[in-house]
């Protein structure tokens, strides 16, 4: 399955071969297309993991930044990363300091993968914009409080709310909080606070009349089989159920915003919608999942940890880890491969492994 994301929203992780944050020989790729791992490696909540003392490149937005000392830290898309008086700051040319760091700012981090987090070489700030909204999507998993402050975990994040949030249920019926359940499907559009979503609306799927079951018809979730039409009128079949598009559906990933564009055969897709009489869903809502192993896989981004020798190369673009062979296609250009470096902007296509990692088929500088 192909699954695109957007440089602005998902981090950027090196390599998950051996090495150090100085530039070392790398291991080629097996024979049998496998990347070689070290054994002292971190994983991550995302699925991407990587080799502690490789060099790590990650963008995205300031989640939290609690001034802690002696070294400070803050949170970059879910990573933990730290502080030093050795670590550059900057805007463009000009120097900043750990102070001009706002919650909602868009950074892209270099840096050092440690056992814990990442320790920061330099921190770009790349977008001073601070009232960031968040799109949340998932189901509740734990919920308390009241509907004067509440705090809910959705899709393994912080959601909090107060007597300002909105609810609502299928058809864009107003509801009260007490239809807010653990178990519940929701989606969340809000603001990102320090470590936590403030939510400003929450729909609350399978809200029908008092006393009947939630609609579990009015979402599916499987592998997106077929894909027809031109946008915005689009029919997908997710596993059997035929979902159709609008102008107003959106397309997620992680809270990445996307476009119908980025749909493709292959992925695995979470709609949530209307269900019409004869079982179809029009589709409010497209969440793109992770991909499976043998699924098609695409993505845009920056290089990180880039190790090798052309063509057999591996280096990490927002957190996953790809490694090139004879078969790759590079371009433009006939030193398309050599002209590489981290740091460089390529878009790649590829091919998901059983072990997460993906065996790139193209790999365009963009």
């Amino acid at each position: 399955m192909t699954r695109w994301i957007g440089i602005a929203v998902i981090t950027a992780f090196g390599s998950v071969a051996c090495g150090g944050s100085a530039p070392q020989p790398p291991s080629a790729p097996s024979a049998s297309g496998t990347l070689l791992v070290a054994s002292a490696t971190r994983s991550f909540g995302d699925g991407s993991s990587g080799t502690v003392g490789d060099p790590v490149e990650i963008e995205g937005r300031i989640e939290s930044l609690p001034p802690t000392q002696p070294a400070e830290t803050l949170v970059v898309d879910g990573r933990t990363v730290t502080v030093s008086a050795e670590t550059v700051i900057r805007q463009g040319d000009t120097a900043r300091t750990f102070a001009d760091l706002a919650i909602g700012q868009r950074v892209h981090v270099k840096g050092t993968l440690g056992a814990a987090a990442i320790a920061a070489a330099i921190i770009t700030i790349q977008n001073t914009t601070t009232s960031i909204p968040v799109n949340v999507n998932g189901t509740v998993t734990s919920l308390t409080g009241d509907a004067s402050a509440f705090t809910a975990i959705v899709d393994g994040r912080e959601v909090r709310g107060d007597a300002a949030t909105a609810f609502y249920g299928d058809g864009g019926v107003a509801v009260a909080f007490g239809a807010l359940a653990v178990g519940s499907r929701v989606e969340v559009k809000g603001l990102q606070q320090d470590g936590y979503v403030f939510a400003e609306r929450i729909h609350i799927n399978g809200t029908g009349k008092p006393g009947e079951p939630q609609d579990e018809s009015a979402s599916v979730e499987g592998r997106l089989n077929t894909l027809g039409g031109a946008a915005p009128t689009l029919t997908l079949t997710i596993g059997s159920t035929t979902v159709t598009t609008t102008a107003a559906t959106e397309v997620q990933r992680r809270g990445a915003v996307l476009t119908l564009a980025d749909l493709a055969e292959g992925q695995t897709v979470h709609a949530v919608g209307t269900r019409l009489a004869d079982a179809s869903i029009v589709a409010r809502q497209l969440q793109i999942k992770d991909d499976e192993s043998g699924g098609t896989f695409a993505v845009n981004g920056s290089m990180g940890g880039l190790k090798g020798t052309c063509p057999a190369i591996t280096f990490g673009v927002n957190g996953y880890s790809i490694y090139t062979t004879t078969g790759t296609t590079f371009g433009p250009g006939a030193d398309a491969c050599t002209s590489l470096k981290s740091g460089t902007k390529v878009a790649v296509t590829g091919v998901v492994q059983a072990n997460g990692t993906v065996k790139a088929e193209t790999v365009t500088r963009k």
